[in-house]
């Protein structure tokens, strides 16, 4: 088994699920219980939407009744052991066999396993009874708990009235909610060994302050998360191959018993009893007892551990292991009394290990890894004069770092060398020549990246649902890395001759005739997904201009869409497609990665799909990265079962084209040419390929020049292919340009490709035209296409 290495969404729906706005809120106001018939005279949703006096009254049953349900909840957890019943919820919550199971089809919640836990830190460890921890109990908690957090979501969320009304609704509302219900809900918004390379990056300089100040650093941390799982792995295997020993045992003494045999062990009257029932029932009876003792104590027997043990397993330091482990662990009595409604900024984000008497449980494996960057940062920022020093370098580091891993990462994505960092320009502002800067620019082809990086976080009171922390946030982090690419992008549109200089002072290479599209990219180290993956709705709240928006990212999800890219070009069309998206502000997806997924996997062409026209919000779930979880799983050595990046289907032949292509490596234009075989359906791509093989034949047949045109007069856009022998190549390629002119003048099109390819030669393609350019009446060129053939 192992632990979920990537987030956890909603699932059970199919990956598109279309609906209006006010059906998200009905569907959770659905899941809620039925009132009983004495409380008829309670208020109901519908009620309160109609009513500001019944909206109030609505909010206080909603609140009493989390309160009541939270109460039952905790009566049925304190009848069991705290850690043990902890155990069980984070072995059935939380861990998934990775040969057969993804992330997203998991219907687990880390949410569960931090409220029950929560409610048990309300008091002094519990050794609760000897009741044994079965399927009941287990189903009755996730039940309750389901429940609980999803009217926690939704009364968090319908603080005002106007929330619950559609026609009234304030897009802020709907990203409030959002960040509420995303903090309560995922624990791993990346990779755990991506984000282990970004704390090491960040950290492993702080490394001798950290070990004055906290007594560890930041390799440490990864040491006992590490050990942590390899001793808990084993515990739990040892004590499963226990319990299959004693189902051997038990079952021989049985057989034993049944042959009149006095039974050997202190289970006399049990063995007595069991031989009196058939062999299969005995055999099921004995196998249930043996997984119930197996189960019941799996937090104490297993999932427990001291810091001796994990000293021994790391070889570090016993004084360094303890240091953190008390760094991350909170103990039992020290959640209030009181406590029944979890916030979205619970103790256990920043604390997810729980100690008694010289025993840690871990409820929520990885959690350590995610909150070390906000623990770290917090003790840097405190107001002591050791600590401010250190961070400002901090400070500086970190910056350095998102703007340094994000032009690199960009350079791997589109494999180019031509990346450039820290920049300085001069513009004009308010009447005054200054100097300012980029941080990072990538050239492609005719392609230009212009990239901003915003290092900082999200603050507390944002994740709780702030909505002024939330516009305020959104702006320093999005909306400034927008403004200042867009900057950036209006002084090379209106310079005739953009120049940047280095760090050093030196001129960078920039032809600006070379380039024929511009991308804004937004980077951040804080993982806003609630915010990239639907920015439409970021501007709709008035947080970001609308022109030209930008391709916003955080640099977990960068990693991963630079190492699974196939090759340069389909980068490029990918954001082509990405920002598209927000136009038809009605999508959303969990983040960058499900729409990364969906592009590889359907494409990212909604414009002719008809069950997108009335819907007012169409969600995206996390299925479409699925295949990201298990290629990383198999890489990181918990799958066994090989397991291929996950590429955007196509015929063979048409991939060979473009990765010859895409191989070039001078700005010839090569990736315009892909960019349209790529803009082609499924159906239009085969076709492609079908009618280069038809002419293929006959080129070899005859040894003349063959051609073929594919065009569609929706998209303005066009194909040619040439084909032809070696000794009539340069008469071929010739006629491919001025035929390429008359058939985009003729059909109408703004945008044309042809490409020439030799028989029995490589490379496939020897030659390729791009025209994109809008069609325009041309009495000439009216002439010229009078007698060609329309087909």
């Amino acid at each position: 088994m192992k632990k979920k290495s990537r987030k956890k969404k909603a699932q059970g729906n199919p990956g598109i699920s279309i609906v209006d706005v006010q059906s998200v809120i009905a569907s959770i106001a659905a899941e809620q219980p039925e009132i009983p018939e004495e409380q008829k005279n309670f208020v109901t949703l519908e009620e309160a939407r109609e009513d500001d006096e019944k909206f109030k009254i609505w909010r206080q049953q909603t609140f009493d009744w989390l309160r009541d349900e939270a109460a039952k909840l905790e009566a049925l957890l304190l009848q069991y052991n705290s850690f043990d019943l902890i155990g069980n919820l984070t072995l059935t919550q939380l861990f998934i066999n990775p040969e057969k199971d993804t992330v997203a089809g998991h219907h687990g919640l880390p949410a569960i396993v931090e409220y029950a836990t929560l409610l048990y830190l309300k008091h002094p460890f519990n050794d609760g009874s000897l009741l044994p921890i079965g399927q009941v109990p287990l189903e009755e908690i996730d039940k309750t708990a389901r429940a609980i957090h999803l009217t926690t979501g939704l009364y968090y969320g319908s603080d005002r009235r106007s929330t619950l009304v559609g026609e009234e609704r304030d897009t802020l509302d709907s990203l409030r909610y959002r960040t509420m219900t995303h903090e309560l809900s995922v624990r791993s918004p990346g990779y755990e060994h991506h984000q282990r390379e970004t704390l090491a990056g960040l950290f492993e300089p702080s490394g001798e302050w950290m070990v004055e100040n906290l007594g560890f650093n930041v390799t440490d941390v990864f040491a006992v998360e590490d050990a942590i799982q390899a001793i808990t792995s084993r515990k739990i295997l040892a004590r499963f191959e226990e319990g299959r020993e004693a189902i051997s045992k038990l079952k021989s003494e049985v057989r034993a018993a049944r042959r009149s045999k006095a039974p050997a062990s202190d289970l006399s009257e049990m063995v007595v009893e069991l031989s009196k029932l058939p062999p299969s029932k005995a055999a099921a009876q004995i196998k249930a007892m043996m997984i119930g003792w197996v189960m019941t104590f799996i937090g104490s027997t297993c999932l427990a551990f001291d810091a001796n043990e994990i000293a021994a397993e790391t070889q570090l330091p016993l004084d360094r292991v303890i240091a953190v482990l008390s760094f991350f662990a909170i103990q039992f009595g020290s959640v209030p009394s009181d406590f029944f409604l979890i916030s979205p900024t619970h103790p256990l984000r920043v604390h997810p290990l729980v100690y008694h008497d010289g025993q840690f449980l871990y409820p929520v494996p990885g959690s350590m890894i995610w909150a070390l960057q906000h623990r770290l940062e917090a003790e840097l920022n405190k107001s002591t004069s050791s600590a401010a020093k250190a961070w400002r370098k901090y400070e500086k580091r970190r910056s350095d770092y998102l703007e340094a891993e994000s032009v690199r990462l960009l350079g791997v994505a589109l494999r180019t060398d031509e990346v450039y960092r820290n920049l300085k320009y001069s513009v004009v502002e308010n009447g005054e020549q200054k100097t300012v800067e980029l941080d990072g620019m990538v050239q492609f082809d005719h392609t230009l990246l212009l990239v901003e990086s915003k290092a900082g976080a999200l603050t507390a009171s944002a994740r709780r649902g702030g909505r002024e922390r939330i516009k305020s946030n959104i702006k320093e982090l999005l909306g400034k890395a927008h403004k200042q690419a867009l900057r950036a992008r209006d002084y090379i549109e209106g310079t005739d001759h953009p120049k940047f200089f280095a760090a050093d002072g030196s001129e960078v290479p920039f032809e600006k005739n070379r380039f024929v599209r511009i991308f804004l990219i937004a980077t951040t180290l804080e993982p806003l997904d609630t915010y990239n993956a639907a920015l439409h709705e970021v501007v709709s709240a008035g947080l970001l201009q609308e022109e030209d928006l930008p391709w916003a990212v955080s640099l977990d999800n960068l990693r991963v869409i630079a190492e699974m890219n196939e090759f340069p070009t389909q980068f490029i069309h990918y954001l082509t497609r990405r920002l598209r998206i927000n136009e038809f502000k009605k999508f959303y997806a969990g983040d960058e990665l499900d729409w990364f997924g969906l592009y590889l996997s359907r494409g990212l062409y909604f414009e002719k799909d008809r069950r997108f026209d009335e819907a007012d919000l169409v969600m995206f779930d996390g299925s479409f990265s699925a295949d990201f979880d298990a290629y990383y799983f198999h890489k990181e050595g918990v799958r066994t079962k090989p397991t291929k990046k996950p590429v955007q289907p196509m015929p063979e032949l048409l991939r060979r084209m473009i990765l010859e292509l895409d191989a070039h490596k001078e700005p010839d234009g090569h990736s315009e040419a892909i960019i349209r075989l790529l803009n082609w359906d499924d159906e239009g791509r085969e076709q492609i390929v079908k009618g280069m093989g038809e002419i293929r034949k006959r080129a070899r047949l005859n040894r003349g020049i063959h051609d073929f045109t594919m065009a569609t007069t929706e998209d303005k856009a066009g194909v040619t292919l040439f084909v032809t022998v070696p000794s009539k190549s340069a008469e071929a390629m010739h006629k491919l340009r001025s035929y390429c002119l008359m058939k985009k003048y003729q059909i109408q099109a703004d945008s044309w490709v042809g490409f020439l390819t030799i028989v029995d030669e490589q490379p496939i393609i020897q030659g390729f035209v791009v025209m994109h350019d809008p069609w325009t009446y041309d009495e000439r060129m009216e002439v010229l296409v009078a007698d060609l053939p329309s087909s």
